[in-house]
């Protein structure tokens, strides 16, 4: 033997086997369980309530992009707009924005959301006037210049997955 090696055997005792054992039962116990969240984050990610519903509505009020079920009215005068989704949206955060457009980046100041159907269909809902738009499922939008005056302008329109 050279010196500095060591010749010492493993010792297969009673450790070794109940370390083995153990091992065995704790991947067997903890098979169910990652089964059980992959699962659950599998079926999130194909379950709808945990999707956004989002449209880009083009100035005229036609739909450039969305993830469906989502149609425009547009309102009378410019930068009003009617969207329809096919959720209510009591309950449900309404996020809006300008799209950017070298033609109105200085023009554009905000565009602001509110469902309609009246207060009592949904709470913070407004009355909107135009035919088959005062329901709780159509939200409200307004496009405002630095003036504070509506105007015809692209935007983006979400709602948020409702938990």
């Amino acid at each position: 033997m050279e010196q500095g090696t060591s010749s010492k055997r493993v010792r297969r005792g009673p450790h070794l086997v109940l370390l083995v054992v153990g091992i065995l039962i704790g991947s067997l116990l903890l098979t169910p369980v990652f089964a059980a969240v992959t699962n659950y984050y599998t079926k999130a990610q194909s379950d709808k309530r945990f999707r956004s519903v989002w449209a880009l509505v083009r100035a005229d009020g036609t739909i450039a992009a969305q993830s469906g079920g989502i149609s425009v009215t547009l309102g009378n005068p410019d930068g009003r707009y009617y969207v329809h989704f096919k959720t209510r949206l009591s309950g449900q955060p309404i996020l809006v924005t300008p799209k950017y457009s070298s033609d109105n980046d200085n023009a554009v100041r905000a565009a602001k959301a509110v469902p309609c159907g009246g207060p009592g269909a949904v709470p913070g809902g407004v009355t909107c006037v135009i035919a088959g738009t005062n329901n709780a499922k159509t939200a409200y939008v307004e496009v405002l210049d630095s003036t504070d005056t509506t105007v015809n302008t692209a935007f983006y329109i979400v709602l948020p997955p409702a938990r």
